[in-house]
């Protein structure tokens, strides 16, 4: 009597554990459809950039809703695609890419000389980080926004690290020349 009880209970389990499986996919799906069907969404969480962006950036600024919900998904594990900081986190990601390739580096003099460069990175990063929230507490910018310009400014940090032949405040004027920075 107690194995079919227990091979019930472990049937029972594992039912439950499709269905809950099920249904996290079909939130995951519904999220990513409201961010590719819902350009209303898109434009409110990028109130200042979407409407002057090119239709490139606007692929891009969708990509990135999408790619926020989907790899967060996970974490946060609710539908909610309001939340602020949801976005925030994706750009982390690509950090990933600057410590692949210092753990790669075989060099022990190439490593530090990396490692220097990126916490020089950070610092910018930072200061620009900063920079950013001012923006937002003025309300000239969103959460979202401020995070697909960090995001985007890693991608061409990545593509060039160790080394890098642009400086962030001439990467943000020609990209994003539409908003205004705020000046230190």
């Amino acid at each position: 009597m107690s194995w079919i009880f227990i091979i019930i209970i472990a049937i029972l389990v594992f039912i439950a554990y499709q269905f809950s499986q099920l249904n996290r996919g079909k939130k995951y799906e519904l999220a990513i459809k409201v961010a590719e069907k819902s350009e209303e969404k898109v434009r409110e969480f990028f109130p200042h950039l979407y409407p002057i962006a090119s239709e490139e950036m606007k692929e891009e600024i969708r990509d990135f809703v999408i790619r926020s919900i989907r790899e967060n998904m996970e974490d946060y594990d609710s539908l909610s695609v309001d939340r602020d900081d949801l976005a925030y986190y994706i750009y982390l990601g690509r950090y990933k890419i600057i410590n692949d390739k210092i753990n790669a580096e075989t060099d022990l003099k190439k490593k530090e000389k990396m490692q220097s460069v990126k916490e020089d990175i950070l610092k910018e990063l930072k200061q620009w980080d900063n920079r950013l929230d001012s923006m937002i507490d003025k309300g000239k910018m969103s959460e979202w926004e401020k995070s697909f310009i960090l995001w985007n400014f890693l991608k061409g940090i990545n593509d060039q690290f160790p080394e890098r032949y642009f400086e962030l405040d001439d990467y943000f004027n020609s990209r994003f020349r539409g908003l205004q920075l705020q000046k230190d």
